[in-house]
C-alpha cells in the first residue's frame, strides 16, 4: 500500500514522494493535463511577481524543463495574452545563473512557497486567461 508506505516514510523523516499528478494516478508532462499546465504558470507568476527571490536550482531546473519545449501543446498556449507572460517570465528565470541561486535557502526557508500558487488558485487571481 503506497499511502502507509508514505507515512512510514513520513515518521522516519524521509519522505519519498513521486512527482506524480494525484488526478491522473501518474506523471504528466507539459500539454498532457489543462490543470498542471495551469499550475505551472501561475507557479512561475508567482516566483516573477517576487523578481524570483529565493528561487533554488531544482525549481528552476523544474520550470525550465517544464518549458524547454517551445512548440509544445501546452494548454497554457491558447492564449496568447498569457503565453506571452509565460514567456517573458522564463526568459526572465533563464537570466538568473545558477550561481546567483545555489546559495539560495530551499524550501520554507525561500519566502517563495508552493502554497503561493494554490492561494492564487483560491482567490482566482491570474486565472482569468487559462482556459
Amino acid at each position: 500500500d503506497d499511502y502507509r508506505k508514505l507515512l512510514n516514510q513520513a515518521s522516519a523523516g524521509l519522505p519519498n514522494v513521486p512527482n506524480d499528478n494525484l488526478d491522473t494516478g501518474g506523471a504528466t508532462g507539459p500539454g498532457q493535463y489543462w490543470l498542471d499546465d495551469q499550475t505551472q504558470a501561475q507557479w512561475l507568476n508567482a516566483l516573477a511577481k517576487q523578481d524570483f527571490r529565493g528561487v533554488t536550482p531544482e525549481i528552476r531546473a523544474e520550470l525550465l524543463g517544464f518549458y524547454q519545449d517551445p512548440n509544445g501543446q501546452y494548454g497554457i498556449n491558447m492564449k496568447r495574452k498569457e503565453w506571452s507572460r509565460v514567456q517573458e517570465e522564463l526568459t526572465q528565470l533563464q537570466s538568473i545563473h545558477a550561481e546567483s541561486i545555489s546559495n539560495a535557502p530551499s524550501g520554507r526557508e525561500s519566502g517563495v512557497q508552493s502554497s503561493t500558487v494554490f492561494e492564487m488558485m483560491d482567490t482566482g487571481e491570474g486565472a482569468s486567461d487559462l482556459p
